[in-house]
């Protein structure tokens, strides 16, 4: 059975680059779009506020923190400078009634890193493939022989491409549970002359005891109980191509042996860590991917990626799993609302839970995914309905 992960280049300049844009009330002037990935910490905001003539009018928070800006009443442009944080920054400008949102995602230049258990492949240039449904266990991998043709990726002369690790570019998977000990892979790599052009990794751990002759590679995988997140990647000269494979090695039974304990939390905490990671991602009505979520498609995007299948919609997301209070509910698990009435049409992904307190994680309409405690909520806690545990059995 042969594996293939279409391929496609993006390059990562050392200056913004706008991603997509939405309908604004304001001109965007830098960033030039509503959401930026830029590599350096120092950013300038501008932006033209048509008609406003009053710097009292007029707010900017960066990620929940007043900003001090100055304002033109002439032009109407409105100029502020910013320290960015890793990962997503959320800026809100608010005049009068209308709150406008920017997302600016600062992605600083990483050196190479040579630190175990980290493994990195430079110059890695490709996207993500579209989520498939959960293959059965193959009785022998293979690797690609006939790569696509794709296109250069095109970068200045004077620029450098930003380095990419896998755990940032997580390629999708190819998804089983076995009873098996060893997990087999061979084939011919089209391209790949030496070693230095491949990297195997088993559960963020470099492997290094395979063989490779004559564009051929040899490797039997040890699988720990659990969860085995297995990724190979070979570099040529037309970019790089990943495999990636998401196998659950069972004790022993039918592949739908239930996970232990001790595997279920690990699973949990993974959700949450996954789940985090968008924090600050701006939201959608109707959004399910990485560029902005509505509440319902933010739970159903981090759960797919841990093989838990949810239905779209937050209403009918509510009618899988089993109902949990709220002391004994875990991370993983959700908490539904309602805002008129008794019907479900908020879903939230839960952090941590116990009397007092519930940590959530979930795509607000008004600030995009944000983590917060619910019992300290005026607005949610009154339309708060039951919690539900869709992840064990």
């Amino acid at each position: 059975m042969t594996y293939r992960l279409p391929i496609i280049y993006i390059a990562f300049m050392l200056c913004s680059y706008p991603l997509f844009a939405q309908q604004s009330s304001i001109k965007y002037i830098q960033p030039r779009e509503n959401f930026t990935i830029v590599s350096k910490p120092d950013f300038q905001l501008q932006v033209g506020l048509p008609g406003v003539k009053s710097i009292r009018k007029v707010s900017v928070m960066h990620n929940d923190m007043p900003v001090r800006y100055s304002l033109s009443t002439k032009s109407g442009k409105l100029t502020a400078r910013l320290k960015l944080e890793t990962g997503n920054n959320l800026i809100l400008i608010k005049n009068k009634r209308k709150t406008e949102r920017i997302v600016i995602q600062y992605k600083p230049n990483k050196k190479p890193n040579s630190k175990p258990g980290k493994a990195s492949m430079p110059k890695i240039t490709l996207g993500k493939k579209k989520p498939g449904k959960p293959s059965v266990k193959p009785d022998k991998v293979t690797v690609p022989t006939k790569p696509t043709p794709r296109p250069k990726p095109s970068q200045p002369k004077d620029d450098k491409a930003e380095e990419i690790t896998l755990e940032d570019l997580a390629p999708n998977a190819e998804t089983f549970s076995t009873t098996d000990k060893i997990f087999p892979i061979e084939g011919a790599i089209s391209g790949v002359d030496n070693r230095q052009q491949i990297l195997l990794v088993h559960n963020k751990k470099e492997i290094t005891n395979y063989n490779f002759r004559n564009g051929t590679i040899k490797a039997r995988i040890q699988l720990e109980e659990g969860m085995n997140d297995i990724i190979l990647a070979a570099e040529n000269k037309d970019g790089t191509d990943v495999l990636r494979w998401k196998i659950t090695r069972l004790k022993g039974g039918a592949a739908e042996e239930p996970a232990t304990a001790g595997q279920e939390l690990k699973m949990r905490n993974g959700i949450i860590a996954y789940a985090k990671k968008y924090k600050g991602t701006p939201y959608t009505y109707g959004g399910s991917t990485p560029k902005s979520f509505d509440c319902s498609g933010f739970t159903a995007y981090i759960l797919d990626e841990y093989g838990v299948k949810l239905p779209r919609r937050s209403l009918e997301q509510a009618k899988e799993g089993k109902k949990v209070r709220q002391k004994r509910a875990q991370a993983g698990d959700l908490a539904f609302f309602a805002k008129n009435g008794r019907e479900v049409s908020h879903v939230s992904l839960i952090v941590k839970s116990s009397e007092k307190e519930l940590l959530v994680i979930h795509s607000t309409s008004s600030r995009g995914v944000i983590i917060e405690d619910i019992m300290k909520s005026t607005y949610w806690l009154p339309k708060m309905l039951y919690i539900k545990d869709v992840i064990s059995n």
